[in-house]
């Protein structure tokens, strides 16, 4: 059987005029007959039953312990014949498949799944970083047997030091197109369900430290100064977002698409049900950003939720209302509304947090440390941690805990704080 390169060398020298307009087509029918003779010697001829029913009948294998048939039957001999080298063509197709030629394909049926690019962009940057240059995605799918894949795997955790997320994020790709190269028959089963990797063969995880992580009482006293004395100064509303999420815990993509009508300020609380999102459109081998827009639900399927708030969270609110009306931008949708008219963007906000940090002469940090100092805080004051959970749209207290729980308490000041504990239990002895 002539393989598809053949085929395309010999497209290239008929449209150069190297050969004759009629030799595709010869050898088109020249490997028809080529499958159809194989066939019949080595599997079964093509024949015509007997009765009633004198259709022509044959059958292939399914598979290579010969225990599965399928049989064609038609009225015409000649379509029996097409059946028959149309599966052999597409089996030759799979046995030569790969995950490089079939990626596009992939990666195009993932953006109809979630209708996302985002997600999209996420796997495209995995795929250069893990993938791109390994032998592993130009070797036959069919050929990926169960202890190649693992030793792929464990070269993989060794070669980038990887952690167990790391890994999980990176094996999500070879699981998810092995599932859909067995959706299209192109290998019986997902072999890397059929291995687990021990957890002591990933690197460990070093937790990052609270200084990098959340803002101490002191830091944000400094930074809610800042970012209201330049509010005075500009009445730009973007300064009180960043004062504000100190006590919602919103993630920045849920903070600037707030409407005014999600609030119940009677209740004290704001329903949270739609975040920002960037807009990708693919371009050769990677995603470039492409505007940005409004996703109307959030992100990962979570749920709409209802997030409650102090008093003060009322004022601020207020505040941002009669500011934007001020300028005579009236029953506008959105809360935050830039001195354009047009709804404030996270970066624009993330910006401003990272400048009020020089100024206070503390370490620089985005937005979302501000939605792990107010989880920190509700933790460390005791509220109960499934109701931080629920404020904070967590799946599992797994990643509460884990990825957003952060001391308030400096190192230099956790020695004071336990000789006052524990001097108070022994002044009672005493």
């Amino acid at each position: 059987m002539y393989s598809e390169k053949d085929i395309s060398a010999i497209r290239y020298a008929i449209y150069k005029n190297l050969l004759g307009d009629n030799v595709l087509e010869k050898i088109e029918m020249s490997k028809r007959q080529e499958i159809l003779n194989w066939h019949i010697e080595t599997i079964c001829k093509i024949e015509q039953m007997q009765g009633k029913d004198t259709r022509f009948y044959t059958y292939v294998w399914l598979d290579a312990e010969h225990k599965k048939k399928k049989y064609f039957k038609h009225k015409k001999e000649v379509d029996v014949e097409q059946d028959v080298v149309n599966f052999y063509k597409e089996k030759e197709k799979s046995e030569q498949a790969t995950l490089s030629s079939i990626y596009d394909e992939w990666l195009n049926y993932k953006m109809l799944q979630s209708n996302s690019y985002n997600n999209a962009q996420r796997l495209n940057a995995e795929w250069k970083k893990y993938y791109k240059n390994d032998e592993i995605i130009y070797k036959p799918v069919s050929e990926l047997d169960t202890i190649y894949l693992e030793t792929w795997a464990l070269e993989k955790i060794d070669n980038y030091k990887l952690a167990r997320r790391q890994y999980n994020n990176m094996v999500t790709i070879i699981r998810q197109m092995l599932d859909f190269c067995k959706k299209k028959g192109l290998v019986e089963s997902n072999n890397f369900k059929n291995f687990t990797i021990n957890n002591k063969k990933f690197a460990k995880v070093v937790k990052k430290t609270s200084e990098t992580e959340i803002f101490y009482q002191d830091e944000q006293v400094k930074i809610e100064e800042l970012a209201y004395q330049d509010f005075q100064e500009t009445r730009n509303v973007e300064c009180l977002a960043v004062c504000l999420n100190f006590y919602l815990g919103l993630r920045l993509g849920e903070l600037v698409t707030l409407k005014v009508m999600d609030f119940k300020y009677s209740e004290n609380c704001v329903r949270v049900e739609r975040t920002e999102i960037k807009k990708y459109r693919k371009s050769c081998d990677k995603f470039v950003v492409d505007g940005i827009e409004v996703q109307e639900y959030l992100k990962c399927g979570k749920d709409e939720r209802l997030v409650y708030y102090p008093d003060m969270v009322n004022k601020i609110i207020q505040l941002i209302i009669s500011t934007t009306e001020e300028k005579g931008f009236v029953g506008m949708e959105y809360l935050f509304i830039n001195n354009d008219g047009q709804r404030v963007h996270e970066r624009a906000i993330d910006i401003r947090m990272r400048k009020y940090c020089r100024y206070a002469g503390i370490k620089p940090r985005g937005m979302h440390k501000t939605r792990k100092t107010y989880i920190s805080t509700l933790l460390e004051r005791g509220m109960s941690p499934n109701a931080v959970k629920e404020l904070a749209g967590h799946s599992d207290l797994q990643t509460t805990y884990n990825n957003y729980y952060y001391s308030l308490t400096r190192d230099s000041e956790k020695a004071k704080q336990l000789n006052d504990i524990f001097s108070k239990k022994w002044n009672k002895v005493e």
